[in-house]
């Protein structure tokens, strides 16, 4: 080796690298810290049942979770465009991941396959980065967006 090369070394505190979901073993999280929307909830068991979601959703890394479900939205997320939603994404959350915010939400069913009673199934809608699911607004009575039935 020439020993008259010289070598650069970045201060590696000032390099922001990108994650590329080179740890398969990363579970799903949750963030409540930017709800910005709840609407009145006072059925407990659709409390109860977005818990229990919560918990089955994270029970497996999120790689597995993805490869097992697909895209089956009664079971794991589906993507709504942002124009869809009547709600706007946070100001706070946009300046946290300013260059990364998509441009579709990531919504759950609190229900997998619909409510028992009938009515619109309640959704929890947000952003997934990091595999942390940032949640931004609670729709009990499924009125921020059309359902499409």
């Amino acid at each position: 080796m020439n020993k008259n090369k010289k070598f650069t070394i970045s201060d590696s505190a000032k390099v922001v690298i990108p994650c590329t979901y080179c740890n398969p073993k990363k579970y799903l999280k949750f963030s409540f810290s930017f709800i910005t929307f709840e609407n009145d909830c006072s059925n407990q068991l659709d409390k109860a049942k977005m818990f229990e979601r919560m918990k089955w959703l994270s029970q497996s890394p999120i790689n597995e979770m993805m490869y097992k479900i697909g895209k089956d939205k009664s079971k794991w997320f589906e993507q709504i465009p942002l124009e869809k939603v009547r709600k706007n994404v946070p100001d706070e959350f946009r300046k946290l991941f300013a260059s990364e915010t998509s441009e579709c939400y990531d919504v759950i069913r609190v229900y997998p396959s619909g409510t028992p009673n009938g009515t619109a199934n309640p959704r929890i809608i947000g952003m997934i980065k990091h595999s942390v699911f940032y949640i931004f607004f609670l729709d009990w009575k499924g009125e921020l967006y059309k359902h499409g039935h």
